[in-house]
């Protein structure tokens, strides 16, 4: 479960996959999560200790730094992870986040947070396994196999290389290298191996897990999740006939995000459910728009599908469009990022799917439309 603790800042690398805003309620959902996946045989992973809630960088462009006081970050950002970790979670993923009231170095190779804060103070007795060693904020910095030998001293038992594959070959040649000459601690690498085996001969997954029942409560959460962030003009549900439906092309960003039967999958699944409407694709990445002026200005009401426009030029720039030309004949969905209802002018109606998931995207349309 990713236990972070969400603010009011928009935080691009965290978004919607936070529990929210209150950390007893987060900390409660990402215990039941844990022993959910845990009582099936499926190890959790709680990240990104200490908490990246309040970061304001994404760690996969750049470094963030958290400037909290340690109490005050206690009492709301460490919370749930205590939770966590009283509910037995097997594993805990570090984050690449500075935080000066802890230690000066990001927490991936602090040994005072690594050890001091989460193994003696939190007392926990699990496997500690690292971020992703190729995002932005540490390989602007080290090179991957520097960065794998700081994580390793650092109190870590696994070390995530995700992407790059000289640099897995350098840092294990680094590594042995460095055992060779005496520079790792043997006694702790052999701690590491203990807690590997431990976590690989305590779990075993359901052999028929009921797919039909998980898919029915996955439904139940989405439609749980729907909501109007704000009434515009717009009144809901929407006529089909006479609507344009407007697309994110996915496929811009498949190789930044998964999506559940591949890129094409959610569009696929949308045209299904729009029939009677006009379906159009906007931009993510780029930010030409084609003919949708002129498409937007014979349209009688807009439905958009908006994939976080803080963070994708794409996105702004055909929110923009619709602020200033159609606002009062739009309902916003957002089903990437909840932050994104602060770019939608007054009369222009949002709906919060908070998911862009299939189940998500099928719940926020069956809000949003005339059956």
């Amino acid at each position: 479960p990713v236990l972070d603790v969400a603010t009011d800042v928009y935080n691009p690398g965290i978004g919607i996959r936070s529990f929210g805003t209150d950390p007893a309620l987060a900390g409660r959902l990402g215990a039941a999560f844990t022993r959910g996946l845990q009582d099936h045989g499926v190890s959790a992973c709680a990240k990104h200790f200490p908490g990246k809630g309040a970061a304001t960088v994404d760690a996969h462009v750049d470094l963030p730094t958290i400037e909290l006081p340690r109490s005050s970050f206690a009492r709301t950002h460490l919370l749930p992870f205590r939770a966590a970790v009283r509910a037995g979670v097997d594993a805990v993923m570090t984050s690449h986040v500075r935080f000066p009231a802890f230690d000066k170095v990001p927490a991936t190779f602090s040994r005072k947070i690594v050890h001091g804060v989460l193994r003696q103070e939190l007392g926990y007795g699990g496997l500690v396994v690292s971020d992703d060693l190729c995002m932005g904020a540490v390989t602007k910095r080290w090179p991957v196999a520097q960065a794998t030998m700081m994580c390793l001293d650092s109190g870590h038992d696994v070390l995530m290389i995700a992407h790059d594959l000289q640099g897995m070959r350098d840092a294990v040649d680094l590594l042995r290298e460095s055992a060779g000459a005496g520079f790792v601690d043997e006694a702790a690498v052999g701690a590491a191996d203990a807690r590997i085996a431990d976590l690989l001969h305590r779990r075993k997954a359901d052999e028929r897990a009921d797919l039909k029942e998980g898919l029915k409560l996955a439904q139940i959460i989405a439609d749980k999740a729907v909501s109007v962030a704000r009434q515009g003009k717009t009144r809901l549900p929407v006529a089909r006939k006479g609507t344009l439906v407007l697309v994110p092309d996915f496929r811009q960003v498949k190789e930044r995000f998964t999506f559940e039967g591949g890129p094409a999958a959610p569009e696929e699944l949308i045209r299904r459910l729009t029939k009677g409407c006009t379906v159009t694709r906007t931009p993510i990445e780029t930010t030409d728009l084609g003919r949708l002026t002129e498409t937007v200005d014979s349209t009688k009401n807009i439905v958009c599908l908006c994939f976080e426009a803080r963070r994708f030029p794409g996105q702004a720039a055909v929110l923009k469009l619709l602020s200033r030309k159609a606002a009062g004949r739009t309902t916003a969905v957002l089903i990437r990022s909840s932050w994104d209802s602060d770019l939608c002018p007054e009369d222009m109606t949002v709906v919060d799917a908070r998911g862009y998931r299939l189940v998500s995207l099928e719940a926020c349309l069956r809000r949003v439309l005339e059956k």
